[in-house]
């Protein structure tokens, strides 16, 4: 696969003669819902409905998937912060709560101290199986298959013929769900992995056209050009309006933007993810939301009076590992490195609404690009959509591993039900497995910040999202170290699919 620059955000930055500064973020405002229940009916008939047909609406059904960090998409595709609902509808409910319904049920294996855990793909898949051939039993699957054990990352990789398995490793502990309905570790509040991201990530790479998974917000045509006529009006002007006037003006003019993807279905919790990271990421940037790690601050206070002419600063969020360490023989795998940082590159803005990359970055841009990326682990303590876009990036790279290292075929797996297979069709065959749909994210209203300075105006955007997992993948380095962990994770007898 060859690396794609992700199609990121980008908004002008144009000095305007007159005596203020306003900041107009192209950002998704993402308005407070105030129709319906976030939540869903009956907690989404608990933690995604019945499976149907072939678990249709089992992975990320009903309401409780339908937002990530607190924002979610409407049935009308706009996107929308619901956070302050979902408190509200969340208390409510678990007030009203008598059988525990809305209470995370860890089994007792699952429920100790963070440590490493081992996560079978062969007995999950075999566990999966079994659940949907029972017909007496409840067809729903159990909630430390759906959360992976309570795997919070992803550190090892480890394949074993001799046991016909690939077995993932990383941090797990027992799972709450927080405030904003996120199924969150009990002790770090960090976002557990979903089995429905790794399905959504197996199933992008394996595809025959496979390419990067990509997210981008981006103003209409339309909505640029009208901007220009705002900011020629501006220009002409011989008084110095309001700011919190200019402010909406803009906005009305750049209207609804636009989300589009590459490479991930739609329709799933996945892009859901990438989104709501890139609508965090512009808060932290336009001053919509105070860092809440201490010394990082927005762009806009930044600028201050050293204000950039003609650039257009754009950021996008792209995996961070470094080089993969493996054994040689494809048998053992170590992810390293923090998973995300923050890029940024200078675009210009065209009178016919067009922009054009310049390949080149202003100091302060960067400043805050390099600020965010330092900070990013940090941030993951405070916000979960930017520690749920780190777990999809693990679970992108793994997912990536093992198609392009044929690793499924190395270890030899065999389902029971499926002799002669490739051993994964359980999760990535949609006839088997069919994944509940989401609202597929369209469009985002704008909304604009605005900071009051001296001489000018000042006008910019950002936004994006890139994972390109074969990069990564690419990027390895031999180690002798691996035979301890990997002779360390071998499943004790009886173990099941999942253990310590």
């Amino acid at each position: 696969m060859s690396e794609k620059r992700t199609p990121a955000v980008s908004g002008p930055i144009v000095a305007v003669g007159f005596g203020l500064v306003i900041v107009a973020a192209w950002i998704g405002a993402a308005n407070v819902s105030q129709g319906g229940n976030p939540l869903g009916g009956n907690f989404g008939g608990q933690f995604g409905g019945n499976m149907g047909g072939n678990f249709g609406g089992q992975f990320g059904g009903g309401g409780f998937f339908n937002n990530v960090g607190g924002v979610a998409v409407d049935a009308d595709g706009v996107v929308r912060d619901v956070r302050r609902q979902v408190h509200k509808d969340l208390a409510r409910l678990r007030a009203k709560d008598k059988q525990g319904l809305f209470a995370a049920r860890v089994p007792d294996e699952f429920d100790g101290e963070l440590q490493l855990r081992k996560f079978s793909l062969r007995q999950m898949q075999e566990a999966i199986w079994k659940v949907r051939l029972d017909r007496d039993g409840p067809k729903t699957i159990d909630q430390d298959i759906m959360y992976m054990g309570g795997l919070q990352r992803i550190q090892y990789v480890f394949v074993y013929p001799e046991d016909r398995d690939i077995v993932l490793a990383g941090p797990g502990e027992g799972w709450k769900i927080d405030e904003n309905n996120n199924v969150v570790g009990k002790t770090t509040g960090q976002p557990v992995l979903h089995l429905t991201d790794f399905i959504e990530a197996l199933r992008s790479v394996m595809r025959p056209d496979a390419q990067p998974m990509t997210c981008s917000i981006d103003p209409t045509r339309e909505g640029q050009l009208n901007f220009n006529k705002v900011v020629a009006a501006l220009q002409q002007g011989t008084t110095s309006p309001k700011p919190e006037v200019v402010a909406r003006r803009i906005e009305d003019a750049l209207g609804m933007q636009n989300v589009t993807f590459t490479g991930i279905d739609t329709a799933g919790r996945f892009a859901l993810s990438m989104v709501v990271a890139d609508y965090q990421m512009k808060r932290l940037a336009m001053g919509f939301e105070k860092s809440p790690v201490r010394g990082m601050t927005s762009y806009l206070d930044l600028i201050g009076s050293r204000i950039p002419k003609n650039t257009m600063p754009r950021w996008w969020l792209e995996p961070d590992y470094d080089a993969l360490l493996t054994d040689g023989e494809g048998l053992a795998w170590e992810l390293r490195g923090r998973g995300v940082k923050c890029l940024t590159e200078d675009e210009k803005l065209n009178a016919d609404g067009s922009r054009e990359a310049t390949g080149k970055a202003n100091t302060i841009a960067k400043k805050w690009a390099d600020s965010m990326t330092d900070n990013y682990e940090e941030l993951c303590d405070h916000y979960t959509s930017l520690a749920q876009l780190r777990n999809c990036m693990d679970l992108a790279v793994v997912a990536a591993l093992i198609s392009s290292e044929d690793l499924h075929t190395k270890a030899g797996i065999e389902l029971d039900h499926f002799k002669g297979g490739n051993g994964l069709e359980v999760l990535i065959d949609p006839k088997i497995t069919t994944m509940h749909k989401l609202p597929v994210p369209k469009k985002i209203p704008s909304q604009v910040s605005y900071r009051k300075k001296r001489r000018a105006l000042v006008l910019t955007a950002s936004g994006g999202v890139s994972i390109n997992p074969w990069a990564i993948v690419k990027n390895r380095e031999k180690t002798d170290k691996l035979s301890g962990p990997r002779d360390d994770a071998i499943a004790p007898a009886g173990a099941g699919w999942c253990w310590n």
